[in-house]
């Protein structure tokens, strides 16, 4: 909890920081891949998910230099799996620190990780349904696009995994999620 409580603190410092000249917002969707379900050592194949998120940041130029951001994002994901009738989802709230790539181009590719907490939830079909929050973390790599005005584009592959979890239904849960997004960046 104090994980969680922890990044929404560090959101809502960038959402609302006095440096928001250099601030932005951010909003996206995608699908996500979790490449099986794991229960006790146990994989099962994924059928569907999907994922949504928005973000905000500031350009650390003052204290890193112009390539640096950093970033708060609340991401979603749902997968369905065919085993079971089964779905495991999660809500991160991470702080991430990004490098965006100087390539003389319009194009300008980033990475970053983050931090922060994710509350993994499971549920079966006419079973039980919990919630648990977790430490976790992200790697990320993207690629922006500026459109017109103070509007870009952005495609963006995100790995996100959390602490394993142990529900008291199924035992060991591990959270592991592979997305890919697309979204529309606004700069404040």
């Amino acid at each position: 909890m104090k994980s969680l409580l922890y990044a929404a603190t560090t959101m809502a410092l960038l959402a609302f920081s006095p440096a928001l000249a250099q601030g932005y917002v951010q909003g996206s969707a995608g699908g996500s891949f979790a490449p099986w379900l794991d229960i006790r050592g146990v994989g099962y194949k994924m059928n569907t998910g999907y994922n949504v998120g928005v973000s905000a940041g500031l350009r650390l130029t003052h204290f890193l230099g112009p390539n640096w951001d950093l970033r708060g994002d609340i991401m979603h994901t749902q997968n369905q799996y065919e085993c079971c009738s089964a779905h495991l989802g999660g809500t991160s709230f991470m702080a991430s620190l990004l490098y965006h790539f100087d390539i003389d181009s319009k194009i300008e590719p980033y990475v970053g990780v983050g931090l922060g907490g994710v509350a993994v939830n499971y549920g079966a079909m006419g079973g039980s349904h919990e919630t648990k929050t977790s430490f976790g973390g992200q790697a990320l790599a993207g690629v922006e696009y500026p459109l017109m005005g103070r509007f870009s584009l952005f495609g963006e592959y995100r790995y996100v995994m959390a602490k394993t979890t142990n529900f008291q239904s199924v035992g060991r849960v591990e959270y592991k999620t592979h997305n890919v997004m697309l979204g529309l960046k606004l700069a404040l």
